[in-house]
């Protein structure tokens, strides 16, 4: 099996934790990892250079945006799944994220025990890209 590329851009809070809790997982790369500030060009810049498999966005960068960066990688990479990383999430913002074609959310408390587990199952899991 090959390794799973995933990029993180958010927040230092976030890219730390999931730096921390990806450091011992053998079969996931970090191959890029941007923390603020991170802009739609930055973003878009990385995507294309690092094509990776799994994009882990921080809400906050989703929100200043309104969900242009999810539309930029679809057309740079439509392959590149994402997992959208909150301290919580009202409804709306979560169907916000599903309809602009995030597959799944990580609240903060979660990242150390679920998120290699949710990066195996959102990179596994069929979809029509």
């Amino acid at each position: 099996m090959s390794n799973i590329a995933v990029m993180i851009s958010g927040r230092e809070r976030f890219t730390a934790a999931c730096r921390n809790a990806l450091s011992t997982e053998s079969d996931i790369l970090i191959v890029e990892d941007t923390a603020d500030p991170v802009t739609n060009g930055e973003i878009a810049a990385a995507i294309t250079d690092r094509r990776p498999r799994i994009l882990l966005i921080d809400i906050a960068l989703l929100r200043e945006s309104r969900y242009s960066q999810l539309t930029i990688l679809r057309y740079l990479n439509p392959g590149t799944r994402c997992i959208m990383l909150c301290e919580q999430a009202r409804e709306s913002d979560i169907l916000d994220a599903l309809s602009h074609g995030v597959m799944g959310f990580l609240t903060a408390v979660d990242i150390d025990k679920c998120l290699a587990k949710s990066v195996r199952v959102i990179m596994y899991y069929p979809h029509s890209g």
